[in-house]
């Protein structure tokens, strides 16, 4: 689990795996690439969603 609000880089997370935001309302998760241009967000208290991890080099949560 990623408590912090900061930036976390992200190893070894190779292929398919699941997202759940379980922060606050407002919140938000960024999947990031190597060049920490977002691939893909995510608001808090969203529901489960799969996510293919192989491009994701680092996400922020805040």
């Amino acid at each position: 689990m990623l408590y912090q609000c900061r930036w976390y880089s992200l190893t070894n997370w190779n292929g398919w795996g699941s997202v759940y935001n379980n922060q606050t309302p407002y919140a938000w998760d960024d999947l990031m690439d190597q060049n920490r241009d977002p691939i893909r967000s995510f608001v808090a208290w969203r529901s489960l969603e799969a996510v293919n991890f192989s491009p994701v080099w680092c996400i922020r949560v805040c």
